[in-house]
């Protein structure tokens, strides 16, 4: 039998998430970080964000900033970078 990867959000004081069953970090700046779960696209969104941690061995990001938004993207909502449309990926 096989189990599923667990997903789990943790935001303290709106200045620190960890997350949990991360695959893949697609992009990242001071105002948005996008990345694949084992759930789908999550985006975080906020202010002065900081990726201060990413294992993908052990599938755990820690972001620090002021977060003011949490969204999860399905394939259609997801943006689609020069680069992805370039080589036919998105």
């Amino acid at each position: 039998m096989q189990t599923q990867a667990q997903h789990t959000l943790t935001l303290g004081q709106r200045n620190q998430l960890t997350v949990t069953g991360v695959e893949e970090l697609v992009r990242f700046d001071d105002s948005v970080i996008e990345m694949n779960t084992v759930l789908g696209s999550l985006l975080v969104s906020g202010e002065g964000l900081n990726v201060n941690s990413l294992n993908l061995e052990e599938k755990t990001l820690l972001v620090t900033g002021k977060i003011q938004a949490l969204e999860y993207l399905d394939a259609a909502q997801r943006p689609v970078s020069g680069f992805r449309r370039f080589f036919g990926l998105g």
